[in-house]
């Protein structure tokens, strides 16, 4: 659960939509189709969700706002793309006309990530439906600024009219360049978490990338090592790299390495846990009973 303020996540959520902005400008100078297709989806969303909240302070006439608009904790329930549109258009945000063309819009976005190799979709087609965003991008932005002249115009929420300075441009562009990098590791290692780094305990940006870039530099040399061997045979490199990632290198307390503690005898040929293998070392005159790995306090039985 985020520890932030309202005012916090909100200004996460502007900073974000300018990053969003800023990037996609670079994705159309450098004709990256599907990077700009992501990235005006995430504006439309990020516009439909800003209009709720302005509408929602005009309404109540105070700057207060439901924080599941601009936020969402991975603990917490949330209000999904599709859930946005709708209240958008429930609340007469979006007519209908539009509320059709982002459907349609959004389809079209989770067929090209998620359909594109299974699908007649060709890159070239993306250009025009580029378009069509480009078109709903720019409709979003006018009611956006509707609201906030409405927002003005009544005095109600947090829309405030006032000249912005070039100090203000600079201070804003500061804020949207540490949305795309804060430069950070601490955070890198919070968003990543345990799933994504493999210890997060010893945790470097460039020591991880090594590690990963090693691993795909080990998967190249399997790959051309099968092409010199014959059909059936395994690669000597990928029994390494399986052994690898199996723990078995990997030490116990008693000094000796896991494949020591592995009863091959009992083991079956498909189906098998190896861990339910691992006990008592083989190492002649080793007297430990189970493998307990070094530097952890759980054993594997």
């Amino acid at each position: 659960m985020s520890d932030k303020t309202d005012f916090e996540k909100l200004e996460n959520f502007i900073n974000g939509v300018g990053a969003a902005r800023m990037l996609l400008q670079r994705s159309h100078k450098q004709e990256f189709l599907i990077e700009a297709l992501v990235l005006y989806a995430t504006l439309i969303d990020g516009f439909c969700r800003i209009a709720l909240v302005l509408k929602q302070q005009i309404k109540n006439r105070s700057s207060d706002f439901d924080v599941k608009y601009i936020h969402q904790d991975d603990d917490r329930d949330y209000y999904s793309e599709r859930d946005i549109y709708k209240y958008a258009f429930e609340k007469a945000i979006l007519e209908k006309d539009i509320f059709d063309d982002i459907n349609a819009l959004y389809d079209f976005r989770n067929k090209v990530i998620h359909r594109f190799l299974i699908s007649e979709i060709e890159y070239a087609h993306l250009g025009l439906v580029l378009d069509r965003y480009e078109l709903v991008f720019q409709r979003l932005w006018n009611i956006v600024y509707g609201l906030e002249s409405e927002q003005i115009q009544k005095g109600v929420g947090m829309t405030i009219a006032r000249k912005v300075t070039e100090e203000d441009k600079k201070a804003v562009h500061k804020d949207i360049l540490r949305k795309v990098d804060t430069k950070d590791p601490e955070k890198l290692k919070q968003i990543l978490g345990s799933k994504l780094i493999q210890d997060t305990k010893i945790f470097s940006e460039r020591a991880e990338r090594e590690r990963i870039s090693d691993e795909v530099s080990d998967e190249i040399e399997i790959r051309e090592e099968k092409t010199r061997i014959p059909p059936g045979f395994t690669s000597v490199k990928e029994i390494t790299k399986w052994a690898e990632r199996k723990g078995l290198f990997r030490k116990c307390i008693c000094g000796h390495e896991k494949v020591s503690h592995v009863n091959t005898n009992k083991m079956k040929k498909a189906g098998s846990n190896l861990d339910d293998y691992v006990k008592k070392c083989k190492v002649k005159r080793c007297k430990c009973k189970n493998y307990r790995e070094q530097n952890h306090e759980k054993f594997v039985k």
